[in-house]
C-alpha cells in the first residue's frame, strides 16, 4: 500500500463551526430590528460572498451550496420587495413575507440533503465523511434557526391582535431577547465544537485508500463504524494467518458487538500514519507477546462490509511447532486442523474474507508445505 497522501483536505480540520455558513442569516436577524430589514439585507449579501470565499479557501464545501441558495433567496426577496412589490421598509407585511420566505427556503434545504451527500461521496474521495459530518452539523444548527424563526412569525402573527402600545413594548423586548439568545447560541456553539474537536484529537484515525492502495484521507474510526447510508470508505486492514504444519492458527472474539465467527490470528486495521510491519508487530505483541517472526506478504483483496469496505493485505507465518499463546483480549484462540476448516466452510461459522483466503492458501502456501514435508521424508 502506498504511503502517499493526498492533503487536499488538511489534516487537523476535523469539524468546523456551522455558525459560519449560518452568518449572513443571523445578521439579518440580528441588525433588522436597529437598522430595518433593507439595510440588514444589504449587509448579509455583501457578507455572503466572503463566506463563499472563506470556504473556498479552506476547502470546507460542506455548506456551500446552501449558502449560494440563501444569497439567491436575498436578492430575489431584494428585487422583488424594492422593484415589483413596493414595500415601505418596517411594515407588517414586510415582516411577514420575509420571515415566510425564510421558513420555507431553510425548508427546503432538507429535501435536498441526501443528494449532497451523494455528491461528496461520489466527487471528494477520501473526505466525503468528512463534509457529511460538517453538514450534519449545519443542517442542526439550521433547525434550531428554524424555530426560531417561526416563533418569531407567530409572535408577530399575534401582535395583529394586541393594542399598538403594548405592541411597541413587546416587540422592543422580545427583538433585545432574540439578539441576546442568539449570541448565547453562538458562545454554546464554539465551546461545544471545540469540545468535539479535542475528542476527536483523541481519537485512533483510519487511512482511506483507493481501489490501489493509495492513501487519499483519513477519518476517525468512531465515524466509519457509526452506520451511514450515503458513503463506504476504504481502509486497509492486515490479516496474518499463523501455520503450523496443516493446521491455522485462529482467533474468535467474545466482545459484545462481535459476530462470533473465527478470524484470523492477526486481524487489525492499519492507523494512519502506520507501516504495515508496525500495525502487525503491534498486533502480535500486544495480544499475544509473540517476536521474533518474520511474516511473509502473499496478496491483497478487497472486502465489502456492512460499514465499510476493507483493502486487505494477506500476510502468513510458518511455525514448526504449535506456539503456546494466550490472548490478551476477550476471545479464544486455536489451532484449526484443514481437514476440520474444510468440514465447516460456508457454515457461518469462519468469516467472508477468511474463507476467501484459505482458498488461495490452501492452493498456495499449503500445497508448497505438503510438497516440502514429503520432499523431507524421502530425503
Amino acid at each position: 500500500m502506498s504511503s502517499q497522501v493526498n492533503h487536499k483536505f488538511r489534516d487537523h480540520e476535523f469539524l468546523y463551526s456551522p455558525l459560519f455558513g449560518l452568518l449572513p442569516i443571523i445578521l439579518v436577524f440580528v441588525l433588522e430590528p436597529f437598522l430595518g430589514l433593507n439595510i440588514a439585507l444589504h449587509y448579509a449579501i455583501m457578507l455572503s460572498p466572503l463566506v463563499l470565499l472563506k470556504n473556498y479557501f479552506h476547502k470546507e464545501y460542506s455548506n456551500q451550496p446552501i449558502v449560494i441558495y440563501y444569497l439567491f433567496v436575498f436578492a430575489a426577496y431584494q428585487y422583488i420587495s424594492s422593484h415589483v412589490y413596493i414595500i415601505p421598509d418596517g411594515h407588517i407585511l414586510e415582516i411577514f413575507i420575509f420571515h415566510g420566505l425564510m421558513i420555507v427556503s431553510i425548508s427546503s434545504t432538507f429535501f435536498f440533503r441526501r443528494y449532497l451527500f451523494k455528491f461528496f461521496s461520489r466527487y471528494f474521495a477520501g473526505s466525503s465523511m468528512h463534509l457529511e459530518r460538517n453538514l450534519k452539523e449545519f443542517y442542526l444548527l439550521s433547525a434550531g434557526l428554524l424555530v426560531f424563526i417561526i416563533l418569531h412569525y407567530i409572535v408577530y402573527i399575534h401582535s395583529i391582535y394586541t393594542p399598538k402600545k403594548i405592541n411597541v413594548e413587546f416587540h422592543e423586548y422580545f427583538d433585545m431577547a432574540s439578539v441576546f439568545l442568539i449570541i448565547l447560541l453562538i458562545i454554546f456553539d464554539i465551546f461545544r465544537i471545540r469540545r468535539i474537536t479535542k475528542l476527536f484529537k483523541l481519537e485512533d484515525f483510519w487511512p482511506i485508500v483507493n481501489k490501489d492502495g493509495v492513501v487519499i484521507g483519513k477519518v476517525a474510526r468512531s465515524i466509519t463504524l457509526r452506520k451511514s447510508n450515503y458513503s463506504k470508505e476504504m481502509h486497509p486492514v492486515v490479516h496474518v494467518h499463523v501455520l503450523n504444519g496443516e493446521s491455522i492458527l485462529m482467533f474468535r472474539s467474545e466482545a459484545h458487538d462481535s459476530d462470533g465467527k473465527w478470524v484470523s490470528a492477526i486481524s487489525e486495521h492499519v492507523n494512519y500514519g502506520e507501516k504495515m510491519d508496525q500495525t502487525i508487530k503491534r498486533v502480535a505483541i500486544g495480544r499475544y507477546g509473540l517476536k521474533d517472526f518474520k511474516p511473509n506478504f502473499l496478496l491483497k483483496h478487497l472486502v465489502e462490509k456492512e460499514l465499510e469496505k476493507q483493502y486487505v493485505l494477506l500476510y502468513y507465518i510458518s511455525q514448526k511447532e504449535e506456539l503456546n499463546l494466550v490472548h490478551k483480549d476477550e476471545g479464544q484462540i486455536k489451532y484449526w486442523p484443514t481437514w476440520q476448516i474444510e468440514e465447516n466452510l460456508g457454515k457461518g461459522v469462519f468469516s467472508e474474507a477468511f474463507e476467501i483466503e484459505y482458498e488461495y492458501l490452501k492452493n498456495t502456501v499449503l500445497v508448497a508445505e505438503q510438497f516440502a514435508k514429503l520432499a523431507g521424508e524421502e530425503d
